[in-house]
């Protein structure tokens, strides 16, 4: 069943900054002179795009419903593959637990835009799609797991907290008025899917083209594109010409990616306490589109940034991947391919040439970046009257860019709208403690015999792994003792997940030496290596297709710290990748 929605609502509100200008000097002393660009985010800047990532989380970890391993239950029907989130809570979950609102502005004043809002769950499983037109100056504030999809009499909270399409529990048949409901064109997802309650949701600038000179054509949906405002540069030429999922309109199937860099956004989440709220605001992870024709920057592991100059208004972005001017029905004939892309987020790291080449740096066909590194400074640990470990926690994330669609599923239409996908992203952690020095672990081997690790005689983190994590998609991994492998699923990362790898090790470092100071330190994560393939502990092999000649990817982590009624949060800036010897 098509599960798609054709949609408009209305936008958001934050101010836009203006873009930095290029500075001769790159910040890295130790790299002098070369083309470095500056780390992004990076500091208080931020720059409108033509996509905004929102890092959603609803509080509710739906793998609590999952009693295949309870031995109380035996006999029980396990039903976490099947019913929604209300069903398996027997209808007391029907909303976040932690309320969240987003808000979109569109900062352009003369130029609508239609921009694809679509949700993924943290395994970057696709949940719900639709379009929206903002209008020029235009911005709007809803709850994202909650707000009506005008034109098809429908809710989002229908998907993530509706019943399923079995509808076991009797609901009533949504009305608009009633929650949680039934509405089997629109049936709730399943706890599987639900999983730990965090959501990825793009909102991209996207048009279609009919020719090949490589600038978007239908720009906004026929059923939706009654009423543009005052927007002087809307024409109707640019409106799809017939209704329906053609060739002449715009839809959710061929919705490909735009620039369109004047997309500013804001989050804002309350976490209840038991004395009120502790609840923090952040910017939207903003993406510029740019023109990678004119990406002549070096990094120090010597491939470009995937940076450049700012693409034209309104040009498709390919990403070097082969976009189809005609496909419904498929035609291959004609496509647009070029070098416009959606900003690569590296944060101080390289973006292989081509995948299907070793260039210089790189040593696998399926990497597809190396280095950059970000910091993550910790606050005071609840020792010193602090934060509790588990409450210093990044939401991580490592996405590819599908601009032309090729791992959509494929139901009853084809898809060929831009699309996100997971990638891994390996990460070394450097721990420093306040007075600048850095853990060195000595791994103890097993001292009985026969061996065994953990050895009971000493460390519980006798002989385990290093100081490393993986990302893919939204979820942190431990990785294992063979290459590129990875064993637990963590999910989001805390401090308590890192200490954890070394407990005596690390507690015994992360405590304040330095008069004076709270803060333990900080921990440079630094990349190994982002790459298209891994490999479970089993020994199974996990690849993703990718059928551009340039990666296209965003690695980057929010931070949030709650403490009793307080919250904050910020995206982790991007610290320098290497580690010199002080002078001296």
């Amino acid at each position: 069943m098509n599960r798609k929605l054709l949609v408009i609502l209305s936008t958001l509100l934050l101010l836009a900054v203006p873009q930095l200008l290029a500075q001769d000097d790159d910040g890295y002393n130790q790299f002098a002179k070369e083309a470095q660009t500056k780390s992004t985010p990076a500091g208080t800047v931020v720059e409108p795009g033509s996509q905004l990532l929102f890092l959603l989380d609803t509080g509710i970890d739906a793998n609590v419903w999952d009693i295949d391993e309870d031995p109380d239950t035996e006999g029980k029907q396990n039903n976490f593959a099947s019913y929604s989130v209300s069903e398996l809570s027997g209808g007391t979950v029907t909303a976040p637990i932690t309320p969240e609102f987003i808000a979109i502005t569109n900062t352009n004043p003369t130029d609508a835009v239609t921009v694809h809002f679509r949700y993924f769950n943290s395994d970057c499983e696709d949940i719900l799609d639709f379009l929206v037109i903002l209008t020029c100056n235009d911005t709007f504030m809803v709850d994202p797991f909650n707000f009506n999809i005008p034109g098809a009499d429908k809710s989002t909270g229908q998907r993530f907290f509706g019943a399923s399409l079995s509808n076991p529990m009797g609901m009533p048949a949504c009305d608009g008025t009633t929650a949680p409901c039934w509405d089997p064109t629109l049936p709730g997802i399943s706890g599987a899917v639900f999983d730990d309650g965090r959501f990825l949701l793009h909102v991209t600038a996207s048009g279609d083209p009919y020719d090949t000179d490589e600038i978007a054509d239908w720009l906004f949906p026929k059923e939706l594109a009654s009423d543009m405002g005052d927007c002087d540069a809307v024409v109707p030429s640019s409106v799809g010409a017939e209704a329906g999922l053609n060739d002449d309109n715009l839809h959710i199937l061929n919705a490909s990616a735009i620039s369109f860099n004047y997309l500013n956004g804001f989050l804002a989440r309350a976490i209840p306490t038991p004395t009120g709220n502790a609840s923090y605001g952040t910017g939207a992870f903003v993406r510029p589109a740019v023109d990678l024709g004119a990406d002549g920057n070096t990094g120090i592991s010597g491939g470009p940034d995937g940076d450049g100059i700012q693409a034209g208004k309104r040009y498709i972005l390919s990403g070097s991947e082969n976009i189809q001017v005609n496909r419904f029905p498929d035609d291959t004939a004609l496509n647009v391919n070029n070098l416009y892309y959606l900003r690569n987020e590296t944060h101080g790291g390289d973006v292989k040439l081509s995948v299907n080449n070793d260039g210089a740096g790189f040593s696998d066909e399926t990497v597809i970046s190396q280095g950059g590194a970000l910091d993550w400074t910790l606050w005071a640990r609840e020792a010193t009257g602090g934060v509790p470990d588990e409450n210093q926690r990044v939401m991580p994330a490592s996405l590819l860019d599908d601009y032309n669609g090729s791992n959509n599923d494929v139901a009853l239409f084809k898809d060929a709208s831009y699309r996100i996908d997971p990638v891994i992203t390996f990460y070394a952690l450097q721990i420093f403690n306040n007075d600048e020095e850095p853990l060195s672990i000595t791994i103890q081997p097993p001292t009985i015999s026969p061996p065994i690790c953990p050895d009971p005689t000493l460390d519980p983190t006798s002989c385990s792994i290093a100081l490393a994590v993986a990302v893919r998609c939204l979820n942190a991994w431990n990785v294992g003792p063979a290459t590129n492998q990875v064993t637990t699923e963590i999910g989001a990362l805390t401090l308590a997940d890192v200490v954890a790898l070394r407990p005596a090790q690390i507690n015994a470092h992360l405590t304040p030496k330095a008069e004076g100071e709270l803060g333990p330190g900080w921990i440079r994560i630094k990349r190994i290596v982002t790459r298209l393939d891994f490999q479970l502990l089993d020994g199974t092999e996990v690849e993703l297709i990718y059928d551009g000649s340039r990666a296209s990817i965003a690695t980057f982590m929010l931070n949030t710290i709650r403490y009793n009624d307080f919250g904050v949060a910020w995206y982790l800036p991007a610290a320098a990748s290497v580690t010199p010897v002080p002078a001296g």
